[in-house]
């Protein structure tokens, strides 16, 4: 879905020009109007210059007549009175409005309160008995009481570690005996965290109940945040099966160690003998990263580190032997440039709950909930225990039906109408308890009924929201249109790629290149011998040179274009040719120059068939347009650019 919805790449927005809406283009007899387009242009152009703001806004103008071009088709086919859509977009629409609703009622307090505790990290061990979320209530406390002995164990003095190692059911303390290192805010569920900050250290917290069960959680220690840290690593993995020397990789990584402290080059080294496929050409560089995001050897000697450049002795961890770099540390960001990252996770963990709380009191507050305590209590009692064979039923016509059940600004809503929530909602629960499903049924049809009234509320005043329930059915528009007139089109037309392959060869040149293996070597003598060993395998190399003494012998095997490798394109030429520079020796063994030329329809079918999409879009739009003449009222785009230039 994302290809296509160029609208939702930034989240910046400027505002749109207060007053009567000014129409900006027409697409045939269609009006579209330039808050809209200001709001759809203000997300995708968020490094604006005063010199760069006309040329922007013509730029993606044309790309918004295509985009608006493209949706007006969908809706002159009735594409969005299909049912297939209206529920995907009803789909959207439903959970769209919950967090936006959390994001515009969240309190300052709450972000704060994240921010604060992520300036610390708290080391923490747990003792873990499980329980459904779902579980009976008699099931839920006999493990609460159990958890409770264990407690009361603790406190006579018995070792908290032992006991986690013997009755916690989190699989992992039968190594770690509970712990689970330091950690901050966001890095566990809400719960768990919110006992462990609200702890001393060196107290119990709990039983505290997550969706995983019952926790007891023991606070061992606080430090200040260590921040993040960027590090490069070289690597030698361990041993794989069959391998017989099983010290081979020790030896290798200390060779490689070695050679850096004699002042070798790390990138040239990395680049040789890491076996890291994913690092070792661009300086065996990791992504920054916190504490608890990696393996613990890793994680403590790569923040033990000081100084920028510094190299780690070589150590080992499950995936093999590493020597570390040091390539910078930082520490927490200023609270307002991580605050929208921050509401943003906040909106999608149990700290959510917390906001929809908050919400509802407030959307009550502000429009006058009153509740109707009688005829709530009359609404349950009707419902009886065939609620939880989900087969409930009563007349939603009869006269109490009628009688109101609360009231929410101007709109009134009636028992009956919880009773129609509750038999469409109802389903088979023979093991909840009556009351408890029934309470929570009322709860949800009145969370329901509340955000329904604010979702309403908010489609009428507040524009933001307006637009972007437009993104979402505009996209799902787009979308299923693109499928059926492009991409599914080109997938399964068989001819028509190859004819567009035909017609635009020379978009698919293949430049000249080589396939070449390369030997290296400290040793003069051992690249001599490598000549009887020119299509040996990796194995047998290592076997013959490395086994005694590691990286004697290196082999690299590539595609080489011609003119990106100065040294090999100094021969290029089918043969064997021997180099010496750096005090390195090498065999190049350039095993076939392949010519430039054009690529063959089978070795580039995917480009052709990218091509190809984009030849029947843009054949697409000119028949769009000339259904639904664009005309572009230029005095209204003049002007927008000239109040957009004045906001830069």
């Amino acid at each position: 879905m994302l290809i296509i919805f160029f609208v939702l790449s930034s989240s910046s927005t400027i505002i749109p020009i207060k007053g009567k809406e000014k129409s900006l283009l027409n697409l045939g007899d269609k009006e579209y109007f330039e808050e809209e387009f200001r709001y759809y242009f203000s997300k995708n152009n968020n490094s604006l210059t005063k010199d760069s703001v006309e040329f922007k806004i013509q730029e993606y103008l044309d790309l918004y007549i295509k985009f608006r071009l493209k949706v007006l088709a969908a809706e002159t086919l009735g594409k969005d009175k299909d049912a297939e859509f209206i529920k995907e977009f009803n789909g959207y629409k439903s959970q769209l409005i919950k967090p936006y609703l959390m994001e515009s009622k969240i309190t300052e307090s709450l972000v704060k309160e994240t921010y604060d505790r992520m300036k610390e990290e708290r080391l923490a061990s747990h003792i873990l008995l499980s329980v459904k979320e779902d579980a009976l209530p008699a099931d839920t406390l006999k493990v609460y009481n159990r958890l409770l002995q264990i407690k009361k164990n603790v406190e006579k003095g018995a070792s908290f570690d032992s006991l986690a190692f013997k009755y916690s059911e989190d699989p992992s303390a039968k190594s770690n005996k509970g712990s689970l290192g330091y950690f901050t805010a966001l890095q566990m569920v809400y719960p768990f965290e919110e006992a462990t900050f609200t702890t001393p250290v060196g107290q119990l917290a709990g039983p505290i109940r997550t969706k995983f069960g019952y926790h007891l959680i023991y606070v061992k220690d606080k430090r200040p945040a260590l921040g993040k840290v960027q590090v490069a690593h070289i690597m030698i993995k361990n041993p794989s099966n069959g391998e017989t020397d099983l010290t081979l990789p020790e030896k290798k990584i200390r060779s490689v160690y070695e050679k850096l402290l004699s002042g070798e080059d790390w990138e040239t080294l990395c680049k040789l003998h890491s076996e890291d496929v994913n690092t070792k050409d661009r300086g065996g560089i990791l992504n920054w990263f916190s504490t608890g995001k990696i393996v613990k050897e890793f994680e403590e000697v790569a923040f033990a580190m000081e100084n920028v450049g510094d190299i780690s002795e070589p150590f080992k961890t499950r995936f093999g032997w590493h020597v570390v770099q040091l390539k910078g540390k930082k520490g927490l960001e200023p609270f307002e440039k991580v605050r929208p990252k921050l509401e943003s996770s906040l909106s999608r963990d149990e700290r959510s709950r917390v906001k929809t709380s908050k919400a509802i009191s407030t959307i009550k507050s502000q429009n006058g909930f009153i509740l109707n305590t009688e005829n709530k209590k009359m609404a349950l009692a009707r419902i009886d225990s065939s609620l939880l064979r989900g087969n409930w039923q009563t007349d939603t016509t009869a006269a109490d039906s009628s009688l109101p059940l609360f009231k929410l600004g101007e709109n009134e809503y009636a028992v009956g109408d919880f009773w129609s929530y509750t038999i469409s909602r109802q389903r088979k629960r023979m093991h909840s308890n009556l009351q408890e499903y029934k309470t929570d049924l009322y709860n949800r049809f009145e969370e329901k009924s509340i955000f329904d009234f604010e979702e309403v509320q908010l489609s009428k005043t507040n524009f933001e929201y307006r637009m972007i329930l437009e993104e979402y059915r505009s996209g799902i528009l787009l979308f299923n249109l693109m499928e059926e007139k492009v991409w599914n089109k080109a997938a399964e037309d068989t001819l028509g790629p190859k004819a567009y392959y035909e017609r635009n060869k020379q978009k698919f040149v293949r430049k000249e290149n080589a396939e070449v293996r390369i030997f290296v070597s400290n040793k003069e003598n051992v690249i001599e011998q490598s000549r009887n060993y020119l299509n040996a395998s990796i194995r047998e190399i290592d076997s013959l040179f490395n086994k005694k003494e590691p990286l004697t012998l290196q082999v690299v095997e590539k595609n080489v274009e011609k003119g990106q490798d100065e040294m090999i394109s100094a021969y290029w030429k089918e043969g064997i040719y021997k180099h010496a520079a750096k005090g390195k020796f090498y065999l190049i063994n350039i095993k076939k120059v392949i010519p430039e030329g054009v690529k063959e329809y089978e070795k580039t079918k995917g480009a052709v068939i990218s091509g190809y999409q984009e030849e029947l879009e843009e054949n697409w739009i000119e028949e769009l347009k000339a259904q639904h003449p664009v005309k572009v009222n230029k005095g209204v785009l003049k002007k927008l650019i000239s109040t957009i230039e004045e906001e830069v």
